[in-house]
């Protein structure tokens, strides 16, 4: 498999399974049907239709939108819906470079499919015998892939 055969195998997905979270005009994400219908639970802060959910437009600032939307969130996490939270928060983005319209816990980035991105940074070493990879090795107490090979450096938002 080519590097460009598995760039298209993860980018293959069917849209139909989603519908867009708007904060205000602004497309800011996409959920799952099934995750939409779970935030009916908070009719406070989003607004569930049949075709998009909406935060509120009661949530008229960054920090008000942040801090309902954490509060869901941490509920989320309680019931087992959303993974362990994780101690940064991503800047929810309509687009890349444009303004932050809340944070959002990095723990709960995948379920409201904001836009995300990472940087990784891999070393090498010049030995006698040749170049030897640098490779880290995650935490045991990570949610994803704990105790396997990792890049030496990486970061996302």
């Amino acid at each position: 498999m080519s590097f460009l055969d598995h760039i298209h195998r993860v980018n293959r997905h069917d849209m139909a399974g989603f519908r867009p979270f708007l904060i205000g005009p602004d497309i800011a994400g996409y959920v799952r049907h099934a995750f939409a219908e779970r935030l009916r639970r908070f009719p406070d802060v989003f607004d569930v239709e049949p075709a998009s959910v909406h935060l509120s437009a009661r949530l008229e600032n960054v920090e008000a939108r942040t801090a309902a939307v954490a509060d869901v969130v941490a509920v989320l996490v309680e019931d087992g819906i959303v993974p362990k939270l994780r101690f940064e928060e991503f800047p929810v983005l309509a687009e890349p470079g444009g303004p932050v319209l809340m944070r959002l816990n990095r723990g709960a980035v995948p379920n409201f499919g904001i836009i995300a991105f990472g940087v990784h940074l891999n070393g090498y070493v010049r030995k006698p015998d040749g170049l030897h990879l640098w490779i880290g090795r995650r935490s045991r107490t990570k949610n994803v892939a704990p105790g396997k090979l990792d890049n030496m450096v990486a970061g996302g938002q």
